[in-house]
């Protein structure tokens, strides 16, 4: 586990996100970030801009088997992230993709806002079946969960029955947790992936033991 701001800004999600085979970040990040981001989550990095924006982390979102960007995605983005991994973009008229989605390798959801086409483009990209549904009455699935292979995390809105379905979706246990004091967009809070997680240096010691459970590491 890390605790760390980026650019003045304890969202550390909104920066970026990690899969166990890769991480994406923006490329406003410092080298002495990116070195422990890599330290703690043992992947390679992939720096860019997702749409010209440097908040990578709410403009894309993606599993070990590829990206998903937004229709906006700039052609020299699509080349850098694919150079590591598959790419496609979605075509839906939304840029905030990680907000949109959360995904493992198991499964995964994906908001209710999207058409059947780009579910189908999400599904293959992603090489898992996702279901289109909300997660505590949002539709921004992404800012409320985030998911590994090795566990996931929900806002404190999700009810029993909503922790029992997501677990039947990503494969793996899960559970509750606010970060940064008390924010319930979990999904926005974090970067993790199965060897470890990076969170807002604001996020409490009784947060970090919820998180640390619900991702598996206890």
């Amino acid at each position: 586990m890390y605790q760390t701001e980026f650019v003045g800004e304890d969202y550390v999600g909104l920066f970026g996100f990690a899969t166990d085979k890769y991480l994406l970040v923006s490329p406003r990040l410092s080298d002495n970030h990116i070195d422990n981001l890599v330290s703690h989550l043992s992947v390679p990095v992939v720096r860019s801009s997702v749409s010209g924006f440097f908040l990578s982390g709410i403009m894309s979102s993606g599993n070990s088997n590829g990206v998903l960007l937004p229709y906006l995605a700039l052609d020299s983005e699509i080349s850098s992230i694919g150079e590591k991994t598959q790419v496609s973009i979605v075509p839906d008229r939304f840029t905030a993709l990680g907000n949109l989605i959360v995904a493992n390798d198991y499964g995964g959801v994906i908001s209710d806002v999207f058409s059947q086409e780009a579910k189908a483009i999400i599904d293959k990209t992603l090489g898992v079946k996702t279901v289109q549904m909300r997660i505590a009455n949002s539709s921004e699935v992404g800012a409320v969960c985030l998911s590994t292979n090795k566990g996931f995390v929900v806002t404190p809105d999700a009810g029993d029955d909503e922790i029992k379905k997501l677990s039947g979706i990503f494969g793996v246990e899960g559970g509750r947790a606010t970060a940064n004091t008390g924010s319930k967009l979990i999904g926005a809070c974090l970067i993790a992936n199965s060897r470890g997680f990076v969170a807002g240096s604001s996020t409490t010691p009784l947060e970090l033991e919820y998180i640390t459970e619900a991702l598996g590491f206890l």
